[in-house]
């Protein structure tokens, strides 16, 4: 169902899944088949990629970018925002605007790559309104340490119904 954001109706993203692809020598990244999809039916050409969270990198459509923008601009007007700035200007500086070519591949920067450990695999994992690129091995490190609350200390569970509420019996 599209979600009105002032005052214009605005489709859903929804990168879903995880997909193993080869970086090749020129650091150009295959986007998978179902996230291509998603971004030709919302006509998008062009991802932004900067350093993310958690060990990886972030690719933001140029609409979510421009989302990002306004709220980044709204939070820095004021004098005391200074730690605000400090975050934003870090994670400007490392973005990089990345067309996507004829075949469906998005290069990036070498540095952004060495920056989170990605050599010659990448993980490219669909986070709902972004995509994220993963080193494999961090990927599986990173989902280990929270697996196991999840599954089987019920953590997952106090997190879903927190995420989409409680369930109706």
């Amino acid at each position: 169902m599209p979600e009105r954001i002032q005052g214009s109706v605005r489709k859903l993203l929804n990168f879903v899944g995880s997909y193993r692809h080869v970086v090749d020598a020129q650091g150009r990244i295959q986007l998978p088949k179902p996230i291509r999809r998603t971004l030709a039916g919302d006509g998008q050409k062009v991802l932004i990629v900067t350093r993310g969270l958690d060990g990886c990198l972030t690719a933001y459509t140029l609409r979510e970018w421009r989302q990002l923008h306004e709220r980044w601009q709204r939070a820095v007007s004021e004098p005391e925002a200074r730690s605000e700035r400090q975050s934003i200007r870090l994670i400007t500086s490392q973005a990089a605007e990345s067309a996507i070519d004829a075949q469906g591949r998005i290069s990036v920067p070498s540095d952004l790559l060495k920056s989170v450990s990605i050599e010659s695999e990448v993980l490219v994992v669909g986070a709902l309104d972004r995509v994220e690129l993963w080193n494999p091995l961090a990927f599986e490190s990173a989902m280990s340490e929270v697996e196991g609350d999840f599954y089987q200390n019920g953590d997952g569970f106090v997190l879903a119904s927190e995420l989409y509420g409680e369930l109706d019996d």
